[in-house]
């Protein structure tokens, strides 16, 4: 992504850090201007799985299905997307949402600058058959599929104990 002068453009990434030592490896052109924040964490009930997978849309402005079950364990996974464009000097729409949603989820973004992209990140929650909604405004935008959440929460039945009520008038 390009900058114009004096602005500050920023991408949102989930990554998984390594299980051993906990490193997430990052690459920089400039390490006098690049930067990297780390906002947050999950704790271990949570795990996410890194994908980099292109993903086509038509570009006809209008919401079109696509499928992810390809890329997912397991269908309904919350996935998370890179959305980008390279198109020079004119705002491009942008979105994924739930299939079937109402909801008219798109960001109207800024044109990107000559030889460079423009983007977000951005999740939603792909339906039982593994489908979420795209919209674009061109083919010259780009959705990309970062990876997946998986909760690894175990849920554990409570114990019952019955104890019969014996010498408090019960017997």
């Amino acid at each position: 992504m390009r900058l114009k002068g004096g602005g500050i453009n920023a991408c949102s990434m989930f990554v998984k850090t390594s299980e051993a030592d906990g490193i997430i490896e990052v690459f920089m052109e400039d390490l006098d201007t690049d930067r990297v924040i780390i906002t947050g964490y999950f704790s271990a009930d949570m795990d996410f799985e890194e994908l980099m997978q292109s993903i086509t849309n038509d570009g006809d402005g209008d919401w079109d299905d696509s499928d992810l079950t390809a890329y997912l364990d397991e269908d309904g996974r919350i996935c998370d997307f890179l959305l980008t464009h390279n198109v020079q000097d004119a705002e491009q729409n942008l979105g994924v949402r739930t299939n079937n949603s109402a909801l008219d989820r798109y960001i109207r973004e800024h044109e990107a600058e000559a030889g460079g992209y423009t983007g977000f990140g951005i999740s939603a929650k792909s339906d039982n058959s593994g489908i979420v909604e795209l919209k674009s405004t061109t083919i010259d935008e780009y959705f990309v599929l970062t990876g997946y959440f998986k909760f690894e929460i175990v849920i554990v039945a409570p114990t019952v104990t019955t104890q019969a009520a014996t010498g408090i008038g019960f017997d």
